[in-house]
């Protein structure tokens, strides 16, 4: 800290442009219109008790917004034997963000002085956490350094909004050093075993899901409903049971095992009455492609992690696309190969949603009907003889073609039609929040049904690019706009609507997507990366530490905390893109 202070403190009343000498390296600033490289001066590292820490700057014009980067030695933090390999840093940053996380918040909370403006007090924001377990920039292991480096936006303090008010900000630096010093010496260790624990049950239950062909899994006792519009689970709610046929117990390294309902690959339908929990249950489904904490609820609901809902998307965009495989030839269309639209109606955006999925490598499609275009799921036998001329084929034309020609199962929740008996491996059927298996009665009462095995297919070898516009400048503008019920990402003149990409549970999630997509957007061999490539690149090096640290300075309207994506849903919210052109060529 004496470094520190024998530097900073001599700037207290200059003007805020001085902060640089306290920043540890150069940084690369993005003004509105270009980068430009700012020199600083030598390297500046600091000492406070077992920490190290160091400061950087996030834009030219505002100098006292800062990112404060503690670095914490692994070996004040207890079992970090355990960790054998970079996935298993993931639960040790996970739990310590969760508790350094909300003490920095109180502590700047203390500090609060509402007769003052906000530029005139020192403020700290760190990364916030909700109940999934995934890699966030806020804390990540450094194994050069093997410490975890925790990064905390920093608002130094100013004095009239200009001059440098460096005691106040001195102190406040030293005081949230100790409240990470006091969290990181009296961690939970309890806590800490237990959370390592569940991490590793989760990796091997995943293991043995991928070995033996199960697309999901849902251990008996797991709490599936949430209390409200929070993500805690519902109090007094009924515990999950697994219908016996489907119930498998999974044996764990410990010694232990754990029990619950495994769905075999291809085509499962979850039927019942209104408000029966078969909803409930799909949306848990759906969250089980994260790990979750314990507590939660769903600790041990667990799905392949590429499974993605599909929605009915009145309006949505569609790029130069193949709708073969779900419609056939319209005359007022010029070829179902390559079709496009800038409105696409309930049925062509649901089917499109489908065929960008299993482009994108998804293998197991999760839809339930409340959320589905009616025409596009069913057409009963009446409406066959009835109209002749329809240009749908519906979704239970194809499920069966799906899975066994193409791998991808799916999990429907139906409860107006039985369409669908007839095309399922397996039919279960919630009942007061009970799970049964029906598939040997409801198999019964359709025996005789036609079943349209129509296994017509089309071309799903295709690759996607997408068209870079000539252009004198990178684009300038990006924001994440949330409304009621609407998600957007502008970036310039583009726009995706990412609403109904409901993996995507944090705002932070959504501010990377929104990052990933201005990449794609502005890199200069953007255009020459096949879409699939491009997005699973991007997600992967993220979080290379020589990535995750670097500053992307005032052109960004929101904190650069990222948090993983995957890249389904990058692809997803690039193909909504509107105001770019996407092409498809054959593999």
């Amino acid at each position: 800290m004496n470094k520190l202070k024998k530097i900073l403190l001599p700037l207290h009343g200059e003007n805020k442009e001085r902060l640089g000498r306290i920043y540890q390296d150069k940084q690369v600033y993005i003004s509105s219109v270009r980068s430009s490289e700012q020199p600083i001066e030598e390297a500046r590292i600091f000492h406070y008790d077992m920490f190290s820490f160091w400061f950087s700057g996030t834009g030219i014009h505002n100098k006292e917004r800062m990112e404060l980067f503690v670095s914490v030695p692994a070996s004040c933090i207890p079992f970090m034997d355990n960790a054998k390999d970079v996935d298993c840093y993931l639960p040790f940053e996970d739990f310590l963000l969760r508790a350094v996380g909300p003490e920095i918040t109180a502590y700047t909370s203390e500090m609060e002085n509402r007769n003052k403006d906000a530029r005139e007090k020192a403020r700290f924001i760190v990364q916030k956490t909700n109940e999934c377990i995934r890699r966030r920039s806020g804390l990540v292991f450094d194994k050069a350094r093997e410490s975890f480096v925790l990064k905390i936006l920093f608002y130094m303090p100013l004095i009239n909004n200009s001059g440098i008010n460096a005691k106040s900000g001195f102190k406040a630096v030293r005081g949230v050093l100790e409240r990470i010093r006091e969290t990181v010496t009296h961690l939970d260790e309890k806590a800490l075993l237990n959370q390592l624990a569940v991490y590793r049950h989760q990796s091997e239950i995943w293991e043995w899901m991928t070995v033996n062909h199960k697309i999901a899994f849902v251990a008996n006792g797991s709490i599936l409903p949430r209390q409200g519009d929070t993500s805690g689970p519902l109090r007094d709610a009924v515990p999950f049971l697994s219908p016996k046929n489907l119930e498998e117990t999974i044996p764990l390294s410990d010694g232990t095992s754990i029990t619950g309902m495994a769905v075999p690959e291809g085509v499962t339908v979850i039927t019942g009455g209104g408000y029966s929990g078969k909803s409930t249950l799909l949306d848990a489904l759906e969250a089980g492609v994260w790990r979750h904490i314990p507590g939660d609820g769903r600790e041990y609901v667990l799905a392949q992690p590429d499974s993605v809902k599909i929605y009915a998307e009145d309006g949505r965009v569609v790029h130069e696309m193949d709708v073969s495989l779900f419609f056939e030839e319209i005359s007022c269309i010029n070829s179902l190969k390559t079709f496009s639209t800038v409105h696409a109606s309930g049925s062509v955006s649901q089917a499109a949603n489908i065929i960008e999925a299993v482009y994108a490598g998804s293998r197991v499609l999760l839809i339930d009907e409340d959320t589905s275009a009616t025409n596009f799921m069913i057409r009963d036998e009446q409406m066959r003889r009835l109209i002749h001329k329809e240009p749908i084929i519906p979704y239970t034309d194809r499920v069966r073609f799906l899975y066994e020609r193409e791998g991808v199962s799916s999990v429907l929740v139906i409860g107006g039609s039985s369409e669908y008996l007839c095309h399922a491996d397996f039919i279960l059927m919630m009942e007061n929040y009970q799970l049964l298996d029906v598939t040997a009665a409801a198999k019964e009462m359709v025996a005789g049904q036609k079943v349209n095995r129509n296994m017509e297919g089309t071309s799903w070898d295709k690759y996607r690019y997408w068209e870079r516009k000539e252009q004198d400048q990178i684009l300038p503008f990006c924001r994440f706009v949330s409304a009621e019920n609407t998600k957007l990402i502008q970036i310039d003149g583009c726009t995706a609507d990412v609403t109904k990409l409901t993996a995507l549970t944090s705002e932070n999630q959504l501010h990377t997507l929104a990052y990933f997509l201005k990449k794609i957007l502005t890199e200069g061999d953007g255009d020459r990366w096949e879409c699939l490539d491009m997005a699973e690149r991007i997600c992967a090096q993220i979080f290379n530490p020589e990535i995750i640290n670097q500053i992307w300075g005032n052109a960004w309207q929101f904190p650069p905390l990222f948090e993983e994506i995957r890249p389904v849903d990058l692809l997803g919210a690039l193909f909504r893109m509107r105001g770019i052109t996407l092409r498809q060529g054959e593999k």
